[in-house]
């Protein structure tokens, strides 16, 4: 199952569907975001479909939403709010607006996004830690 209850922590084996789990809650915030968005990405470890990469993953996908403006996102929280991606104020800092996608009926945090500046280095970090993932091999 994706996602986890507020204040634990669990790692578990990669579940093949996250990758249609993931795809759809991206094209979701490219509806959301629309314009505003000017990228979205899966990122972090839950991004690696390599099976031979046998880690395990905590079960809360990360999305990485690139923007040219913190403003323009600030102006339509309510409207993110309305689909259970709440801002989390104390872990935003100077290089992006941290969100986190919530499932009220089961009491869980399924996807954190990171929102960032389209030109800040936290946007080429992710690429490159995912492009590097990618092309792992433990064969």
């Amino acid at each position: 199952m994706l996602g986890l209850k507020k204040g634990t922590i669990s790692f578990i084996e990669r579940n093949e569907e996250w990758d249609n789990i993931a795809q759809r809650e991206i094209e979701h915030l490219k509806v959301l975001f629309g314009p505003v968005a000017k990228d979205v990405q899966q990122i972090g470890s839950g991004a690696i479909s390599n099976p031979s990469f046998r880690v395990k993953f905590m079960p809360i996908l990360d999305i990485a939403v690139a923007v040219s403006s913190f403003d323009d996102v600030i102006d339509m929280e309510y409207k993110l709010k309305a689909h259970h991606i709440y801002h989390v104020y104390h872990k935003d800092d100077n290089e992006q607006l941290f969100f986190e996608c919530r499932d009220m009926d089961a009491g869980v945090c399924t996807a954190h996004i990171y929102v960032v500046l389209e030109t800040a280095t936290d946007v080429i970090i992710f690429c490159n830690l995912k492009i590097i993932y990618l092309l792992i091999r433990t064969d």
